[in-house]
């Protein structure tokens, strides 16, 4: 929400010079004045609230679309502006492995992601716990418009189930070798005995 000053008249009446202080009729003109003021204050802040690309809906969020170049697809609200931020994220883009991590976490809506490189000119994004808000295919095209240009994306693993993980790796609830050959082989044994 965007801050607004609700207090025009009592802060005009406050502005003034001493020996205006007392005077009636400069008060009922600041006073007659400062309500329009105040309202139109009133009316900018909603203007802002209910363009900004966070608080919009429906039509307004078309508009923006409109701007961007990008249509909404049959997309709710909520997963076109998320979309919709893609997209201003794709244009502003340096291609920068931060930017490629932020927008392929958004699009993806993935928990975590990691972000690997491949000699001489490819990356690889891996995402856990992702909830699609829109096709891969275009998640793989607006990864592609933001990516530096000769860099190729190999590979893009999403997934909902925990992934096998290394020792030292940073995905959380990864399990290892270990993991699994101890869970696998307790598991069994407790159902033997």
């Amino acid at each position: 929400m965007t801050y607004s000053i609700s207090t025009h008249i009592k802060d005009a009446l406050k502005r003034l010079i001493t020996q205006y202080k007392n005077t009636s009729h400069i008060k009922w003109i600041i006073e007659a004045y400062g309500d329009q003021i105040q309202e139109l204050e009133y009316v900018f802040r909603d203007l802002i609230n209910e363009r900004s690309i966070v608080s919009s809906h429906a039509k307004q969020l078309d508009g923006i679309g409109d701007i961007l170049g990008e249509a909404r697809k049959h997309l709710d609200d909520d997963a076109y502006r998320i979309v919709l931020i893609s997209k201003i994220a794709k244009n502003i883009s340096e291609g920068t492995p931060e930017d490629m991590i932020a927008i392929f976490k958004l699009l993806s809506q993935s928990e975590f992601v990691q972000y690997g490189e491949i000699y001489p000119g490819s990356i690889t994004l891996n995402g856990i716990n992702t909830n699609f808000i829109i096709n891969p295919k275009h998640l793989r095209l607006s990864l592609g418009a933001a990516k530096p240009i000769g860099v190729a994306i190999d590979s893009m693993v999403m997934t909902n189930d925990t992934p096998f993980v290394f020792e030292g790796d940073p995905f959380p609830n990864g399990k290892g070798f270990g993991d699994v050959y101890n869970e696998s082989v307790g598991g069994h044994l407790a159902k033997a005995i």
